[in-house]
């Protein structure tokens, strides 16, 4: 996790956040929904993002998936 400097666009690390499986290939941004592709588990695993404070909490939430390493959200379509 980064907080962006507005002024600069300099990045500072802020913290770190696991994805509940092995293998992270991916992950994508779709509203306030985290999405984590984790191949070798064969999960996309679900957290939510406040963007007001910068936190990302886990929403216990995973789709079984075989072997996903590419996420698109409804933006990239």
């Amino acid at each position: 996790v980064f907080a962006v400097d507005a002024g600069t666009g300099l990045l500072t690390f802020t913290g770190r956040t696991g994805t509940r499986g092995k293998t992270p290939r991916d992950f994508c941004l779709c509203g306030d929904v985290i999405l984590s592709a984790n191949q070798d588990s064969d999960t996309i695993t679900m957290f939510r993002f406040d963007e007001e404070n910068g936190e990302i909490d886990d929403m216990d939430e995973e789709i079984r998936c075989g072997s996903p390493v590419c996420l698109i959200g409804a933006e990239e379509r």
